[in-house]
């Protein structure tokens, strides 16, 4: 297990006068690049907080640790040291972060006990309906977008999909597929996974697509990726590369949010073939242009790439993960600002209930074997209800959410890639309105035929 705690540079500032609000931080071992990238937006979003006026009354600390293991007791131990804190009042206000999905029910176990608002920027779709929403302290900022891909599906009209994917989030959203597939007017579903595989790499994913291939060289292929955005350029980039590989009769629907991330416009084989998937980033707004226009003047601070749009007033890109990281410190800022501005001394008192309460410490997670239950967090519900209540135009959009703690009221772009490997729009999804596909089209690209290839008939030309 790699564990370490820092705070970041920012969080140095002068909190004289200010109550000092700690915010557990708990992440998975993620590649340098990525993580880096979700620390930066975090930065620079409590850079704004704190050139603000709101940051008078509190400022965030942040106590990270880095977790690559998915052992309960070594979990236990981590989240156990995020509650009571490692000196004095640096226990824990609320837990933020995300972790493996098989970690994860440890880490919300722990959250619903006692009582400690979870709010994670990214984690599995685990059907969580059976659950009592009182008692649920996570909050989650990415949402379920099974139903969009779906639709996505139906307007395609696809009758067989092949599923690849690479992490346990994307078998989740693979039986939410399962479980949300339309049935016809004979009580028949409108279209079935012929097949489904989970990889570890590239390599992987193209020695199965091969497998395909060589059973049948001639049908329609339907491919639903749901695996990280590097892994998903270099299965695209390595399947034109591949000679065996046709392109007429492939087609990719990226079911993770991998095109928020920078797609190299100059590699030619992102558009060689279809490719069309989910985008949560809203650009275009004022926030949008405002961040980026912040965000991209910090040169020495952060790794996100410039695009060569001339069209796009947003020059920059940023990764799904990093812009609802953004969004999950600005949703605990407007929390906690909410929260003084109604009683400005709240957070003044000790920590803990009952019994507890002469301890300084913060929230420990003692005998937990103990009748008197365990040291609840003694703001945790009110700070979770507040959380529920807020509502705000984040980077990804409208910021709300239900009962559950789930998000609400969002709209995800839809997107394809051309023939110039230009990622364009052609529609949008949200809950209330399901899928819009843009009347007029920027662009019409060639889509697969249904019918086999061996049924075509093609006039080859050759110049001398």
């Amino acid at each position: 297990m790699i564990l370490f705690i820092f705070l970041l540079s920012v969080f140095f500032s002068e909190t004289i006068g200010r109550v000092s609000i700690p915010i557990g931080t708990i992440f998975k071992k993620r590649g340098v690049e990525e993580m880096t990238e979700v620390i930066n937006a975090m930065s620079y979003a409590m850079d704004s907080h704190t050139s603000s006026n709101r940051s008078r009354d509190f400022v965030l600390k942040f106590y990270v640790d880095k977790i690559d293991t998915v052992d309960a007791y070594k979990l236990t131990k981590v989240i156990c040291k995020q509650f009571r804190g490692v000196t004095a009042n640096t226990g824990a206000f609320a837990i933020m972060g995300s972790v493996d999905p098989e970690s994860f029910d440890t880490l919300h176990s722990f959250s619903n006990a006692f009582e400690m608002p979870f709010v994670t920027p990214w984690f599995p779709e685990k059907n969580t309906d059976g659950e009592d929403e009182t008692h649920n302290f996570a909050v989650q900022m990415q949402p379920q977008y099974h139903h969009a891909i779906v639709d996505m599906i139906l307007h395609y009209d696809w009758r067989s999909v092949i599923y690849i994917y690479q992490s346990s989030e994307g078998l989740y959203r693979l039986q939410k597929i399962y479980e949300n597939i339309p049935k016809n007017g004979f009580g028949s579903p409108t279209f079935f996974i012929q097949t489904a595989r989970k990889i570890k790499t590239s390599n992987d994913a193209i020695e199965f697509i091969k497998q395909l291939e060589q059973m049948d060289r001639e049908a329609i292929k339907h491919i639903v990726l749901d695996c990280p955005a590097h892994i998903a350029k270099e299965i695209m980039f390595k399947h034109v590369q591949t000679v065996m590989l046709g392109r007429r009769n492939y087609h990719y629907l990226m079911s993770g949010l991998v095109l928020d991330d920078k797609w190299d416009s100059t590699v030619e084989e992102f558009g060689a073939i279809n490719m069309t998937g989910l985008r949560i980033v809203q650009y275009g707004t004022n926030l949008a242009r405002d961040f980026f226009k912040g965000f991209s003047s910090k040169k020495e601070q952060h790794s996100v790439s410039r695009t060569r749009s001339n069209n796009d007033e947003t020059s920059t890109t940023i990764s799904a993960n990093g812009a609802l990281a953004f969004d999950t410190v600005n949703l605990l800022i407007n929390t906690f600002s909410s929260l003084m501005r109604k009683n400005v001394n709240l957070f003044v008192t000790n920590r803990r209930k009952g019994k507890f309460k002469e301890v300084e410490m913060g929230v420990g997670c003692g005998d937990l074997s103990g009748k008197d239950g365990p040291n609840t967090w003694e703001h945790g519900q009110r700070i979770l209800q507040e959380i529920k209540n807020i509502s705000f135009e984040g980077l990804t959009g409208q910021i709300s959410f239900d009962d559950q703690g789930r998000r609400k009221n969002y709209t995800l772009d839809v997107m394809e890639m051309t023939h110039r490997s230009e990622m364009v729009q052609i529609g949008r999804w949200s809950e209330e309105e399901g899928l819009v596909i843009s009347d007029v089209p920027v662009f019409k690209r060639q889509r697969p035929s249904k019918t086999k290839l061996a049924a075509k008939t093609f006039i080859m030309t050759t110049i001398l």
